[in-house]
């Protein structure tokens, strides 16, 4: 079969469809595939940095997100094509104590520097919540510490930031009775795969298991 060059991952399940009827079957068997659909209102403060990195307000205000599933080995892949151009700043053999003196990124004035999700923000004694600019799930949202650096932290505020989570994931559920299944992750600095230095968990709330 002839495979066009301008497609997208994020059309797969297009893809899939028009298969012929033996081919689907087998495909079927071997993986799920799962589109939604993510939502947010940035703040008017971030519509210029949003329109440089992201090309438009439209392209992160509804975003398609594929989540495809190896039902074999239970491996499973996310696929967001505005997740690319997430500004990433890497920096190498620089000293943490003066990059967590140092302020400046949008995590340090979350409300105009961060979207908030549909339903708003879950504030907590520690924190609040914002929608992730690149989603990997139809709600992936933010737990933004008020501590900038991110290696300081409490008991007090661990728990603090798990509670606001799970706060977030109730309201996520009331705009959407089907998203039932949780996932918080804390990711701390750049070898995790952290985008902003300062102190941030992230948590999402998926409609399928897989």
């Amino acid at each position: 079969m002839a495979l066009q060059n301008d497609r997208m991952i994020t059309e797969v399940a297009d893809l899939v469809s028009v298969l012929p009827a033996a081919d689907r079957e087998v495909f079927e068997r071997l993986f799920h595939i799962s589109t939604t659909v993510g939502y947010l209102n940035p703040p008017e403060d971030m519509h210029g940095w949003i329109e440089k990195h992201f090309g438009s307000l439209e392209a992160v205000r509804s975003q398609r997100i594929v989540k495809i599933t190896n039902l074999v080995t239970l491996e499973g892949a996310l696929f967001n094509e505005i997740r690319a151009r997430r500004p990433i700043e890497t920096k190498e053999r620089v000293k943490l104590t003066r990059e967590f003196r140092e302020r400046g990124e949008p995590f340090c004035k979350p409300l105009k520097g961060t979207p908030e999700d549909v339903f708003g923000r879950v504030r907590g004694k520690h924190s609040v919540t914002a929608s992730n600019i690149a989603k990997y799930d139809g709600f992936h949202g933010l737990v933004i510490f008020d501590e900038h650096n991110p290696l300081a932290f409490s008991a007090e505020e661990v728990s603090d930031y798990i509670d606001t989570a799970l706060a977030w994931a109730h309201q996520a559920h009331e705009v959407d009775q089907e998203a039932l299944y949780f996932f918080f992750m804390w990711n701390c600095l750049w070898k995790s795969g952290a985008s902003i230095l300062h102190g941030h968990a992230q948590m999402s709330l998926s409609r399928d298991i897989h």
